[in-house]
């Protein structure tokens, strides 16, 4: 069954008219594989990473949205990763 919805009228209020007016947003959320993308790492390193980070206390890094999806936190993923810069030395 097809549900239609009904949309408001386009105004100048709520149109975006030109490059100017779009807004940057910060993403709160990404998925495992745009990690790798977004800090050059492996697959291994990311999954590793993120298991270190919820044995570290940094239980909210990741948020299992389905049994296939997981999201990770990107502000919680950089305090984990600050945490731990030079704990190698």
């Amino acid at each position: 069954m097809t549900k239609i919805v009904q949309l408001p009228t386009p105004t100048p209020e709520i149109t975006v008219m030109s490059e100017n007016e779009i807004r940057e947003f910060k993403p709160i959320y990404a998925k495992p594989n745009t990690l790798m993308k977004l800090y050059d790492l492996s697959r291994t390193s990311v999954y590793r990473l993120l298991k270190r980070a919820k044995d570290e206390g940094f239980e909210d890094v990741e948020v299992s949205v389905s049994q296939s999806m997981t999201l990770v936190h990107l502000e919680t993923f950089n305090e984990f990763l600050k945490s731990i810069n030079k704990a190698h030395l």
